[in-house]
């Protein structure tokens, strides 16, 4: 069997994916940015999601019980299903 071959594309088409893709990436665009511009922009982000940590820690906390008294209540049902299944009556 005859393997086919890809015909090859002309050059000024791999140039032109080549400068797509750099162009795509940002690979050519260079901005001056300074270090207090970014602080500014992400600090109150930072702020804001450690003071949400605390709250989320007190949410598991209360939860947390009742997950673990689902998952025992739900452990021991299908443990007597599974005995109860098996005997017949």
């Amino acid at each position: 069997m005859q393997e086919q071959i890809a015909p090859k594309k002309p050059k000024f088409m791999r140039a032109r994916v080549w400068l797509m893709t750099a162009a795509a990436t940002g690979a050519g665009l260079v901005s001056t940015v300074s270090a207090g511009n970014i602080t500014d922009g992400i600090s109150p982000v930072i702020i804001d999601v450690t003071e949400l940590l605390p709250l989320m820690l007190a949410l598991v906390i209360a939860a947390l019980p009742i997950i673990v008294a689902l998952a025992v209540i739900g452990f021991l049902l299908g443990l007597f299903d599974g005995i109860l299944g098996k005997i017949r009556l």
